[in-house]
């Protein structure tokens, strides 16, 4: 009958929880706990406003009309009930087991009219169908158990029922007839709730979860919870929030940074340290991405990317001028199409790039000296070889007659034969060589008439010797064995005679021997070289000296001639002496049986002295072979092998030492047999524990420990506890709490401010409110000026300002440079002032400047900047000198460190791009060679430093116009010449050719041509004349170096020959002379039908003609043609081709 009534009343706790799903008794337990008006029943738990509500078979719902009427019943309509005092209906049932005496007691109490409600509220009419419910089922349960037929139905075996009969936190099993509780809850109905670790007394367990104290934490309440927000800058650990690095304060929301870092980046060490994108003393500039990849300038966040550089973070290239649409642009770099080239692809290429033997020059080779040619791939020669020979390779390979690199020098015949040096045709033979060609060898002082010259060198006479015949000979050359002095042998030693051919014996052997050939032979009982050396018998057998032929024998040999082995000491006559050995009798030992012998030689044990045995500590007996023991175990134990076996009670590798019982067990120290027990030990074996200072009688000591009483704590109750534990934000002494910084109280409750805000400013919850113009954690700080700007640098000043609220008693400014070993400076202005100048910089360097606002002595954090200033710009620039494609610049000094220049060369009419030139100091001129003629440049010059440019000087320049190039004069006859020549690089307006005899520079003719001709007949010229020819091209009143060219013309002929007399023996000629003024003529002559031709020279006539008389055989058979045989004698070879042409013409 117990479990049934037990059945019962889980079944009835089961409905009404199921009433109290729908709402209704939930909201009103849970909002209005407190108005709950318990029955006077025994078995009903009271509510506790900090324990759950626990219902024990006592059902009781009440719902008074103030309640009802404060809560939402979740009416639809939401319409709000007031209340009216109604009386209450209360029925009361009872079920009682006579067997167990178990009372099953119901209330249910419910109102009659809540409030003015309507009756028709859904939720009202639906509680008391519930209510009706419940009635109808215990009345079923009370029946079916007073019956007897069991609170297990046959129905339902094995199958567990799904209504909420265990209190909704588990399941009814038939088959156990009990509740299966939910994990968290237990109970026979599954009503108590379960939590974990039962939720370390530090809170309430309710619905199976932990309802923790203030101060805790966690699903079982074991974790303390700081009484503030740690925030993102600390942890919580045991109840205190512990900061990270840079960061204090309660809460860890203080630093001590400027503006705290604005919340933008973390304070370490009193500086921050800014996430990302910021930067600066408190973080409030924003940073750029990638920091520009340092191509450019950054400004709060935006970059400014540097010429050749874009993108967000300058991490792209960009192509100068975009290519000029000229090639693609490739990583930065241009891909120039055909034809073109340079940096911007603006320049036009030059064939084969004028094979890096020249400049390109708007697609024109400007070739280097030494190389001509469309692309500078011809080597040329020094003034065209002069015309006196060919350039082949670069090198003139002169005419005959003519040398130099040139041709320009007048050759000697033969070259000298390479013995001698040319100069002005005649040779200069060196010493040895002779003749008009030096190719005579000549021989040094002629031999001195000791012999005869022959190719250069001399072949003695007999008796004489030497380069020149000047030694005097020795016969046989004194064998090699003396030296020849004026023909006569001084012999070596060794050696005599005439020709030193004989040998000598030294000492001639002291007569001990006899010389053979320069060598001793001694007789017996003599050696050396020389014989003068006794000799011993056997040679003293190598075992002695021999001294003056007696052996001085060594230690351990004798006899005559040392051939006895001897004994050291003769064994001392304790042994017999064989073969130099002592063999020792018994007893003895040693090389020389000396020493005395032990025992078994002590066994190892000892060391043996005359003979008797000296036992090492442990060993004993003649012969050390007995072991002992140490102190003869001091007569409390037996030895045995050496070893002590000790008698109980005494311990020790000799017995000497009392034992203790148990050896105290470990707890303390063992005394002449007696325990002295460690602290905190006692007993005779030490085996009792013991207390510190018997707990100060503050406590009790159990097992060893103090158990402490109210008020104290301590290893040994020594000490006095506080209240709180001071929070854990102090330390307890003796009671009290000595707080940490930051706190104060009785408990260290309170929070302080550091220094009590210097009464710079007010305390408010730990944190200091700064007056105006003061700052930091305990406003110590001076508010530090902002907006530091820069309005004004040139290369040695910079200006500066800023804003400050605040009157301070002055300013310092500090500056110095940021390269590493840079001098800080700094300068003072009045606090009223805003502004400041600083001087005397040095040029082209970045300084950090910074400012300090300082009040009554204090400074504040500086407001600080990064200030390059100004390069100078260079002065004195001019042009040294300026030719057709370089110009030679010059500039003055800079007295100012700096890294170097840079000379930049720009065509102002091309395209092309610049010439820039890197140069290092102390440099101040330079060449620039490789320009265009006729163009005019800007020429820059820059100072150079730490990769900063600075402000450039500049000056235009125009090269001057180049002259016409490879001129040549062909088809030279006696009276015309055809020159030729290739047009000028520059633009010009046309070309002028001056040309006249090189010996009356009055009769010179000019010419002008236009700048399309490129060739030019000259005509009406003298015959042989040397003409030199000049031509320069023009551009305005520009004109050109001219370039200059010689020539002669060739001889012309004489004219008008004819015969004005004639006999049987002579013939009388006259013919008009030659323009040239020749010394003479020529006359060849013959038979026309054959026979021996003459040949006649007549000198040229006083007039313009001259007459010559031939006087031969009868000229009757002769024909002479006009002009024949009569040429200037000077030119042979040409008169005679002439007349070869003369002839066959008449012919």
């Amino acid at each position: 009958m117990g479990m049934q009534g037990l059945l019962l009343a889980c079944v009835a706790l089961a409905i009404l929880l199921d009433l109290t799903s729908a709402g209704l008794v939930k909201k009103i337990i849970r909002h209005r706990r407190e108005s709950l008006t318990p029955p006077k029943a025994e078995n009903l738990t009271l509510p506790n406003p900090d324990q759950p509500v626990v219902f024990n078979h006592v059902y009781n719902i009440n719902v008074p009309s103030g309640s009802l009427c404060s809560v939402d019943l979740d009416s639809p309509r939401g319409s709000q009930l007031k209340p009216k005092p109604v009386p209450l209906d209360q029925h009361t049932e009872h079920t009682v087991d006579g067997e167990n005496q178990i009372v099953f007691t119901h209330r249910i109490n419910i109102p009659k009219q809540a409030c003015g409600c309507d009756k028709n509220l859904p939720d009202l009419k639906d509680l008391l169908n519930r209510l009706e419910m419940l009635e109808a089922e215990v009345s079923s349960l009370r029946e079916q158990c007073i019956s007897g037929a069991g609170c297990c139905g046959a129905q339902v075996t094995g199958e567990v029922a799904t209504k909420p009969y265990c209190s909704g936190h588990g399941n009814y099993s038939t088959e156990t007839c009990s509740c299966v509780c939910e994990l968290g809850w237990k109970g026979s109905n599954c009503s108590e709730s379960e939590c974990p670790n039962f939720c370390q007394d530090q809170g309430h367990c309710v619905d199976g979860k932990c309802v923790c104290f203030e101060g805790f934490g966690g699903e079982d309440c074991g974790i303390e919870i700081c009484p503030v927000d740690c925030g993102e800058n600390g942890d919580c650990i045991d109840g205190s929030c512990i900061c990270e690095e840079g960061f204090t304060g309660e809460d860890c929301s203080m630093t001590n940074c400027l503006n705290n870092c604005l919340g933008r980046g973390r304070c370490v060490d009193s500086e921050c340290m800014c996430d990302e994108p910021w930067t600066g003393f408190d973080c409030s500039e924003l940073i750029c991405p990638n920091d520009c990849f340092d191509r450019g300038r950054c400004d709060n966040g935006t970059c400014y990317c540097d010429e050749g550089f874009t993108g967000e973070d300058c991490g792209e290239l960009t192509c100068p001028d975009n290519c000029n649409n000229k090639g693609l642009c490739v990583n930065g770099q241009c891909v120039c199409n055909l034809g073109y080239s340079g940096e911007d692809c603006s320049k036009l290429t030059c064939p084969n790039d004028c094979s890096r033997r020249g400049h390109c020059f708007n697609g024109r080779c400007i070739c280097d000296p030494g190389f001509e040619g469309e692309d500078c791939s011809i080597p040329s020669c020094p003034d065209n070889c002069n015309n006196r020979g060919k350039c082949v390779n670069g090198e003139c390979i002169c005419d005959t007659g003519y040398q130099g690199d040139n041709c320009s020098e007048l050759s000697c015949s033969n070259g000298c034969h390479n013995n001698g040096r040319c100069i002005d045709g005649k040779c200069i033979c060196r010493e040895g060589f002779a003749g008009e060609d030096c190719s005579n060898k000549t021989c040094p002082n002629n031999c001195h008439d000791h012999g005869e010259c022959v190719d250069g060198k001399c072949i003695c006479r007999e008796g004489y010797a030497g380069v020149d015949c000047s030694i005097k000979t020795c016969p046989n050359d004194c064998h090699g064995h003396g030296k020849c002095v004026d023909g006569k042998c001084i012999c070596r030693e060794g050696y005599a005679g005439v020709d030193c051919s004989i040998k000598t014996c030294p000492n001639d052997c002291h007569g001990h021997g006899k010389c053979v050939d320069g060598k001793c032979i001694c007789r017996e009982g003599y050696a050396g070289v020389d014989c003068s050396i006794k000799t011993c018998p056997n040679d003293c057998h190598g075992h002695g000296k021999c001294v003056d032929g007696k052996c001085i024998c060594r230690e351990g040999y004798a006899g005559v001639d040392c051939s006895i082995k001897t004994c050291p000491n003769d064994c001392h006559g304790h042994g017999k002496c064989v073969d130099g050995n002592c063999i020792c009798r018994e007893g003895y030992a040693g090389v020389d049986c000396s020493i005395k012998t032990c025992p078994n030689d002590c066994h190892g044990h000892g060391k043996c002295v005359d003979g008797n045995c000296i036992c090492r500590e442990g060993y004993a007996g003649i012969d050390c072979s007995i072991k002992t023991c140490p102190n003869d175990c001091y007569g409390h134990g037996e030895c045995v092998d050496g070893k002590c076996i000790c008698k109980q009670g005494f311990t020790s590798e000799d017995c000497s030492i009392k034992t203790c019982p148990n050896d105290c067990h470990d707890h303390g120290v063992c005394v002449d047999g007696k325990c002295v027990c460690h602290a905190g030990f006692t007993g005779k074996d030490c085996t009792e524990l013991t207390c510190p200072n018997n707990c100060h009688n503050q406590g009790s000591c159990v097992n060893g420990q103090c158990v402490c009483n109210t008020g104290f704590t301590g290893e040994d109750c020594g000490e006095k506890t506080c209240l709180n534990n001071c929070l854990d934000r102090g330390f307890c002494d003796d009671g009290k709490c000595i707080c940490f910084e930051g706190y104060t109280g009785a408990d260290c409750s309170e929070l302080t401010c550091p220094g009590n805000c210097n009464d710079l400013g007010q305390c408010l919850n730990g944190m200091c409110i700064c007056d105006l113009g003061f700052t930091g954690e305990d406003c110590s700080e001076i508010s530090p000026p902002r907006d530091l700007t820069v309005t004004e640098v040139t290369p040695e000043t910079v200006d500066l300002t800023w804003v400050n609220e605040v009157q301070v008693t002055e300013y310092l400014i500090t500056y110095v440079p940021t390269a590493p070993g840079g001098l800080e400076l700094d300068i003072r202005v009045p606090g009223e002032q805003r502004s400041a100048t600083i001087r005397e910089l040095e040029p082209g360097v970045e300084y950090l400047i910074s400012v300090y606002a300082i009040l009554n002595n204090k400074m504040s954090v500086p407001v600080s900047a990064r200030v390059a200033t100004h390069l100078p710009e260079p002065e004195g620039l001019k042009f040294k000198s300026v030719r057709e494609t370089s110009v030679e610049v010059q500039w003055d000094p800079l007295n100012i460190p700096f890294d170097g220049w840079n000379l930049i060369f720009r065509n102002t009419k091309e395209d092309n791009g610049e010439i820039l030139n890197s140069l290092s100091p102390p440099e101040t001129t330079f060449e620039q060679s490789g320009l265009g003629p006729g163009q005019e440049y800007e020429v820059k010059l820059e100072v150079l430093k730490n990769n900063t440019r600075g402000p450039p000087a500049s000056k235009n320049v125009v090269t001057m116009i180049d002259a016409p190039s490879h001129v040549h004069v062909q088809d030279v006859t006696d009276s015309t010449a055809l020159i030729t020549w290739f047009q000028p690089v520059a633009h010009v307006d046309g070309v002028s050719i001056s040309y006249g005899p090189i010996t009356d520079s009055s009769d010179m003719s000019m010419v002008q041509l236009s700048t399309v001709d490129t060739q030019y007949h000259l005509a009406e010229l003298y015959p042989d004349t040397e003409y030199r020819v000049s031509l320069m091209a023009h551009r305005g009143e520009t004109t050109s170096m001219p370039v200059h060219e010689t020539f002669m013309t060739d001889l012309d002929a004489p004219k008008n020959l004819r015969a004005i007399d004639h006999s049987d023996e002579s013939i009388t000629l006259e013919w008009r002379n030659s323009q040239a003024n020749v010394p003479s003529y020529r006359i060849k002559y013959g038979p026309l039908a054959g026979g021996e031709h003459g040949e006649m020279t007549f000198p040229t006539g006083p007039e313009d003609t001259t007459q010559a008389k031939i006087t031969d055989k009868p000229c009757i058979m002769f024909k002479w043609p006009e002009g024949l045989c009569i040429q200037p004698l000077t030119k042979i070879i040409l008169v005679l081709v002439l007349v070869r042409k003369s002839w066959s013409n008449k012919e």
